[in-house]
């Protein structure tokens, strides 16, 4: 019959081999380990008949090691013995670590018989089948309490309170990263017991992305021959982890690291509602400063044009009547036919004037936006086919039905258009598309639907500095004299009265884009939008 197998683990050399051949004089074959991690190791690779375990090991100690024991099935019955100079001064405590037998480091002599006194209980109980209830001490006859010993042990004790009750996640792994210590708000956090987490991998609690990171201070301070700290944050699970890592040195070698990981996802959430909150201000606080100027220049171009509107038709309607008187011929009628001309440009430019610093109702209503399209492009075909201007037309299927004033959104589609026309001089393809979709709202109300239409041309292209002031009331990158800038500034002013925006993206020498993105009502996104209205 082959010899049982005896687990000793102790990392005082003296006490393994002192204890392993005890264990080999009376036929017992033994394997043995010097440090808790290693004994964890060897236990779960196969089955022993008991297991020897100093109480006092650095990192990884007799009780943490017959914790994880204990969580592990397969193991959860090998009997366990804790070896400690320290029972007579843990004695209140030894009922609540749990092993099966304790046996003080005594004189050799003691040890031996204690041990084989341990042996015998564990044959009887293995023959009888009886399992026993009380805990056995053995070898602390005669022995008095150490002043010095109790007071480390309190203050030992005292650390591990603090720890086992912090709110932060403390990890401890050794030079090769196998985590050696965790507390209780550390498995909360990796969802794992302790006996799951203790021997394993640091890198194999991390997601991937996570884990590079983390392998990347690692790499840096298992080279630094000082103590150092670093900080990082990280996403795990559902959590944002703020780590704060430390590499401990004993005689200038890293002995291994100490990882404090925080749950900060509450203030990261708070933040980005911050950071989402301020960015919905900065977006009114631009829409009220531009509905102001809108308002002002409203006024004040109103009131100016209409004064200088009324001698403008008096003086167009003057110089119509000496047309008429002039022969059809000569220097005198084509000088008057040109100051006709200047004059009606002039008019125009007023009338736009005026019409920018009306407010003018809203007549809202439902209305096709691919329709209103067909029906603009139709009316520029042939200006766009004189100009060598191609128009592609990608109208998205099942539209929805958008409220809006037919007239005002169909002034805003020339706009664009005239737009894309003076920015293809030398031909070009200008590409109008519809589509409709549904995103979540930047501002945490929810989904929203919106209709979408896009005029792209392949043209000049807008000069990065432009960019921002083309929808400023007044301003044009145009030549001609005659542009007011006030087609995009009045484009805008009716999509945003719609409660939608204009985007513009471009780039010099190879075109620009314009995306009008229209909202649809709550109730269209409830209950879908009603075409056939």
């Amino acid at each position: 019959m082959e010899p049982r197998q005896i687990l000793v683990v102790d990392n005082d050399l003296f006490y393994l081999e002192l204890i392993s051949d005890i264990l080999q004089n009376e036929g017992y074959r033994v394997k043995k380990a010097s440090d808790g991690l290693e004994g964890i190791e060897i236990a779960k690779k196969e089955p022993f008949y008991c297991i020897f375990v100093d109480r006092i090991m650095p990192r990884i100690d007799g009780v943490k090691f017959l914790k994880c024991i204990r969580q592990d099935p397969k193991l959860r019955e090998t009997p366990i013995i804790i070896v400690s100079g320290t029972l007579t001064e843990e004695s209140p405590d030894l009922e609540k670590i749990g092993a099966d037998f304790y046996l003080f480091k005594g004189p050799a002599g003691h040890i031996k018989k204690n041990v084989l006194e341990i042996l015998r209980k564990l044959n009887t109980e293995t023959k009888s089948n009886d399992k026993r209830k009380v805990s056995s001490v053995l070898g602390t006859k005669g022995m008095s309490q150490r002043a010095i010993v109790k007071e480390l042990l309190s203050q030992n004790r005292h650390h591990e309170i603090v720890l086992e009750n912090m709110g932060e996640g403390v990890i401890e792994t050794d030079s090769r990263l196998r985590v050696t210590y965790v507390n209780p708000a550390a498995r909360k956090i990796f969802k794992k017991t302790e006996g799951e987490i203790i021997g394993t991998d640091l890198y194999g609690l991390f997601t991937d992305g996570s884990s590079l990171k983390i392998k990347e201070v690692m790499d840096r301070l298992s080279t630094s021959p000082i103590a150092q700290i670093e900080k990082l944050t990280i996403p795990h699970d559902k959590f944002i982890l703020k780590l704060i890592i430390a590499n401990l040195i004993e005689d200038g070698r890293n002995t291994g690291t100490v990882m404090i990981a925080a749950d900060v996802t509450d203030y990261h959430t708070k933040v980005q509602e911050l950071m989402l909150a301020n960015e919905k201000i900065k977006k009114m606080q631009k829409k009220l400063i531009q509905d102001a100027k809108f308002s002002i220049l409203g006024q004040l171009s109103t009131n100016i044009s209409r004064e200088i509107e009324n001698p403008l038709v008096s003086a167009l309607s003057y110089i119509t009547v000496l047309l008429r008187e002039t022969s059809s011929e000569g220097p005198p009628r084509d000088t008057l036919e040109l100051i006709r001309r200047e004059i009606q440009r002039a008019r125009n430019l007023i009338r736009d004037l005026i019409d920018f610093g009306q407010e003018g109702e809203l007549r809202l209503e439902r209305i096709d936006v691919g329709e209103i399209l067909k029906r603009v492009v139709a009316l520029v075909k042939h200006r766009a086919s004189s100009l060598n201007i191609n128009i592609v037309e990608i109208y998205g299927e099942n539209l929805p039905l958008i409220y809006a004033d037919d007239s005002k959104i169909r002034q805003v589609f020339v706009n664009l258009m005239n737009n894309a026309f003076e920015a293809m001089p030398h031909g070009g393809t200008l590409t109008i598309t519809t589509r409709s979709k549904t995103e979540e709202s930047p501002h945490g109300e929810g989904l929203k639907k919106i209709v979408q239409i896009e005029f792209a041309d392949t043209g000049t292209g807008i000069s990065p500095e432009f960019l921002p002031q083309i929808f400023n009331p007044f301003f044009s990158t145009k030549l001609e004299r005659s542009a007011s800038g006030l087609g995009l500034s009045t484009s805008l002013k009716i999509i945003q009265d719609l409660g939608g925006t204009i985007d513009v993206h471009s780039k010099v020498g190879v075109g620009t884009t314009f995306t009008i993105n229209i909202p649809l009502p709550k109730e269209d996104l409830l209950h879908g939008s009603d075409q056939s209205e």
